[in-house]
């Protein structure tokens, strides 16, 4: 179980870091990975989701690191979560031909993110909830 908090507890202050910082200084932020925002629109998507969604989906796996009863619902997002990303990277260098390192580095960090998600589900066994559901069927 420490091991699941510790995976959500880390990839949840990486995306609350990220999304405060994207909610804050959307141009800044955008620049630094090489986006530009040029607009009063384009601005706030990027506030939406970079900043919001990312923030809100941190502060989600925070919760279900402190909720016994939520940690396989929290790890499962966080390898979906974590999964995108490196989805999105893997098609990007499939399209483009190449990843600045950067990327390459987001991409190395999502993959074992990813990963260490799904280590830590697997070391938590079946969810309490599978249980009953089995119960039911039989």
């Amino acid at each position: 179980m420490v091991f699941a908090r510790t995976v959500l507890l880390l990839t949840a202050m990486a995306l609350v870091v990220i999304g405060v910082g994207f909610l804050w200084t959307p141009v800044s932020w955008a620049a630094a990975i090489d986006v530009v925002v040029s607009t009063p629109m384009g601005r706030t998507d990027v506030r939406a989701t970079y900043g919001g969604f990312v923030l809100m989906s941190g502060i989600f796996l925070a919760i279900c690191a402190f909720r016994p009863e939520w940690l396989h619902a929290g790890l499962t997002a966080c390898a979906l979560i974590l999964g995108g990303f490196a989805l999105g990277r893997v098609v990007g260098l499939v399209v483009e031909g190449s990843l600045s390192t950067l990327m390459w580095t987001f991409l190395v960090i999502e993959v074992v993110g990813t990963g260490a998600s799904l280590g830590a589900l697997r070391r938590l066994g079946p969810s309490p909830s599978s249980g009953d559901r089995q119960r039911r069927r039989g």
